[in-house]
């Protein structure tokens, strides 16, 4: 044990797998179930429309994709961006960029790594303009998620966060607006949607703090 210690500079072997779990970004449980329940409530709307499209028998979905799309989708993807895109990444932009900057920038890489889905749809032969909407669509919304899981993966100090939500957001797809128009209530799914909406952007800033997580990135 004490030749162990030596070697590892007096430290146990423990105490630098926990400074490497540590620097990778995963820490406590909270840094995981904040983040989530932010996006959870973000989701409040398309859930509360997916409750309703499973009660009335509309939802199939997942019907149409095999277990291997919905291990990429769910497990693969969510594990290996996050931890390219911010544990490996973030850092390296946020020493010479600080908090805004990345939180801004480095979205954007996130968003463009997005648009072969563009791609799909014009070899598939869809027309051209809306490929165009499609791509414009799904930038904003996955720069919007970046900018979201790069604050959260700073904040905490933890990729376990931003994992969960990418994986749930894979899970939810992009909001369809339109099938709230085909509900029984679509006022009270609108409410939803919006007050889903607005309790994110009060919650995010008052529990998604460096005070509630002792972040590496909060010190610097």
């Amino acid at each position: 044990s004490s030749g162990i210690n030596a070697e590892y500079g007096g430290d146990s072997v423990g105490d630098h797998l926990h400074h490497l779990l540590s620097w990778i970004g995963i820490r406590d449980p909270l840094s995981a179930i904040i983040p989530l329940s932010l996006t959870l409530i973000l989701f409040s709307g398309p859930l509360y429309l997916q409750l309703y499209e499973l009660k009335e028998g509309l939802l199939s979905d997942y019907e149409s994709y095999t277990d291997v799309v919905l291990i990429r989708n769910l497990i693969v993807a969510p594990i290996t961006e996050e931890i390219v895109l911010r544990s490996c990444l973030a850092p390296l932009l946020f020493k010479p960029l600080g908090w805004t900057a990345t939180v801004i920038a480095q979205p954007l890489f996130f968003g463009v790594a997005h648009l072969h889905h563009g791609f799909e749809l014009y070899r598939r032969g869809s027309p051209l303009l809306h490929v165009l909407a499609t791509i414009l669509a799904q930038t904003a919304f996955t720069s919007a998620f970046g900018a979201f899981s790069t604050l959260t993966f700073l904040t905490t100090g933890s990729v376990v966060g931003p994992i969960l939500c990418h994986s749930f957001c894979n899970s939810m797809g992009f909001p369809n607006l339109s099938s709230i128009s085909e509900t029984s209530r679509p006022r009270v799914t609108w409410c939803v949607y919006f007050l889903g909406l607005a309790g994110f952007i009060l919650l995010t800033p008052r529990f998604l703090t460096c005070q509630n997580f002792s972040s590496l990135y909060c010190s610097l």
